[in-house]
């Protein structure tokens, strides 16, 4: 009897062992691929990011175009904005360049952004002056 209980203990036990072992590893995060050079130097320059891409609109207050920045003031909290290399800025729906955006202070503008740990990146900027 001693024998009977001792073989289902050990059974039990490895029973146990194998599914806990299972469980963990389906907690386990999938590996990915390596991240390309490209890949590190985004996350580098830009952070990780916090979020989905956003739209928000209010009045330009400043423009530095050393740093690639736009700030938009709405009900009195200024947001300050990273424009990409590749943003798209656009006035009244014609491309122009960040340089330009400084003759617009005062005017509404929406912009597309994704908040990432270094600061909101834009994609996109629409100003209206009409």
């Amino acid at each position: 009897m001693i024998r009977k209980n001792s073989l289902f203990a050990a059974f039990l036990a490895v029973t146990l062992f194998v599914g806990i072992s299972a469980v963990a590893a389906q907690k386990q995060p999938e590996k990915t691929a390596k991240a390309t050079s490209a890949e590190k130097e985004s996350v580098t320059q830009t952070g990780y990011k916090l979020g989905k891409s956003e739209l928000f609109s209010g009045t330009i207050t400043s423009v530095d175009t050393a740093a690639s920045t736009v700030t938009l003031t709405s009900r009195g909290v200024s947001y300050v904005f990273r424009l990409t290399g590749k943003a798209q800025i656009r006035v009244n729906g014609n491309n122009v360049a960040l340089e330009t955006l400084s003759e617009h202070i005062g005017h509404n503008a929406s912009i597309h952004f994704v908040p990432y740990s270094k600061g909101n990146f834009a994609d996109h900027f629409e100003v209206s002056t009409t």
